[in-house]
């Protein structure tokens, strides 16, 4: 807190502002990889959990973060330090790759701002239980994980080669027809 004239001003705490950013953006990064899994691919459950683990890891760190509970966001540091940064360096850099690139940056941003927590708050206690549950829990789910992607390694690579069905090309007409227009807005 700073003073000024008199008067005490709380200035926000930046790395409160930090985490409720990446907190939001990790949201909207999982939502988009569920859509893309579950909305356009239309794969079961299952397969969602398994080969879009990333969105389940944020899930498990969201979860911690809205319930202000360390041992579980620890609980999620082993899985978004597996899937998030380790998918840095399993995807490519083009293309469509990019964009599930972009969640692996927001999961190592959110894991960085995690250990800075840990160390300036003095966490110490609860990120250990958090890490002794992960002990247990997170290195046989990644595990049997790992197992399933292996053995439907050739599902998934097809999976990654999706791309949307592409619609006729309009005529100039009709794209700027009034009809047209109103469609679009209601």
């Amino acid at each position: 807190q700073r003073r000024v004239h008199g008067d005490t001003i709380k200035k926000p705490n930046m790395l409160r502002v930090i985490g409720i950013v990446l907190a939001i953006l990790n949201s909207l990064a999982a939502l988009n990889s569920t859509y893309f899994f579950l909305g356009m691919l239309k794969v079961s459950l299952k397969d969602w959990i398994l080969f879009n683990s990333c969105a389940p890891s944020i899930g498990i760190y969201i979860l911690g973060y809205v319930l202000n509970c360390w041992p579980i966001m620890a609980l999620s540091i082993p899985m978004l330090t597996f899937f998030g940064v380790g998918g840095l360096f399993v995807f490519g850099w083009k293309g469509q790759e990019i964009i599930p690139q972009i969640g692996h940056i927001l999961m190592t941003l959110a894991l960085g701002w995690m250990w800075v927590s840990i160390y300036t708050e003095k966490l110490y206690f609860e990120v250990a239980i958090g890490f002794l549950l992960s002990s247990v829990l997170v290195t046989n789910f990644i595990a049997f994980q790992q197992r399933y992607a292996q053995t439907h390694w050739e599902r998934f690579m097809k999976m990654l080669q999706f791309s949307p069905p592409e619609k006729e090309p309009k005529k100039a007409e009709q794209i700027f027809s009034p009809t047209t227009y109103c469609n679009y807005l209601f």
